[in-house]
């Protein structure tokens, strides 16, 4: 939460050239420790305008509405799909006209973001064959410097009679970690995935056995939890499983340190 802004300032380089403005404020802190949850503390608080910003995350909230919990350590990471669709069609009945990455580390489990296997893709573009019905997708999420991490949470996507499951017949969705990091394309945009060793570390055994053509019982966004069996210094996250009906969903995929 901001209280109030004290004074803006221009800062400059060694050259005499003016870099930009940074802004100090009055402000509450929250700070981690050895719990779930944050300890507020009386700050000054020093920001730059949002363009002049190369990397950080932004939350605003009214006095007395702050989370206390501690965020995920994916919160707002980059996120990428096994089909990067080159569809931009609005979907029926979404909050968004398309599916975004991100919606899968936003922390609003209103949004979700969905893949279907037969989308044409950049992959596709490129000379990869045609994705096939039931095919293994996955939802993966790149983090910008290493963490370790002990708990992954996946929240589900929508469902309905047309995908948005896993289908489990032939095997559970399953939690895999890059432990070195993650080749991406020159413009940072996309990952190399031919590149990325992943790792098994994690099986959601609580997930409801599901067919192709059946959906288990679900609510729209339930969420399933898995501990790892020892703590992981990971560059990324992925969820992967084979999709039910037409696609898989997911609203939200979150590691945590604790």
């Amino acid at each position: 939460m901001i209280y109030l802004v004290r004074h803006g300032e221009t800062t400059w380089n060694q050259a005499g050239r003016q870099q930009g403005q940074i802004y100090e404020f009055d402000g509450a802190a929250g700070l981690a420790d050895d719990t779930d949850q944050l300890r507020f503390e009386r700050r000054t608080l020093r920001l730059v305008p949002f363009a002049d910003a190369n990397a950080g995350s932004v939350w605003i909230t009214r006095a007395g509405g702050e989370r206390r919990d501690r965020p995920a350590v994916t919160a707002f990471a980059r996120t990428s799909l096994s089909v990067l669709s080159l569809g931009l069609e609005r979907t029926a009945g979404r909050p968004a006209p398309t599916d975004i990455a991100e919606f899968v580390t936003d922390e609003n489990p209103d949004t979700y973001c969905t893949v279907n296997p037969e989308d044409p893709g950049l992959a596709n573009y490129l000379g990869a064959p045609a994705g096939q019905r039931g095919d293994p997708v996955w939802f993966c999420v790149r983090l910008r410097s290493p963490a370790t991490i002990s708990r992954v949470v996946f929240r589900h996507g929508a469902v309905s009679i047309t995908g948005g499951w896993f289908d489990t017949t032939v095997g559970m969705p399953h939690v895999e970690v890059a432990t070195m990091p993650i080749p991406t394309s020159s413009n940072g945009a996309f990952a190399d995935d031919s590149k990325v060793t992943w790792e098994l570390a994690a099986v959601l055994e609580s997930y409801p056995r599901a067919t192709a053509t059946m959906p288990p019982e679900l609510v729209n966004g339930q969420l399933f939890e898995v501990r790892l069996s020892r703590p992981l210094t990971v560059h990324g996250i992925r969820l992967v499983g084979r999709p039910g009906g037409n696609h898989a969903s997911c609203g939200e995929l979150s590691a945590y340190t604790w």
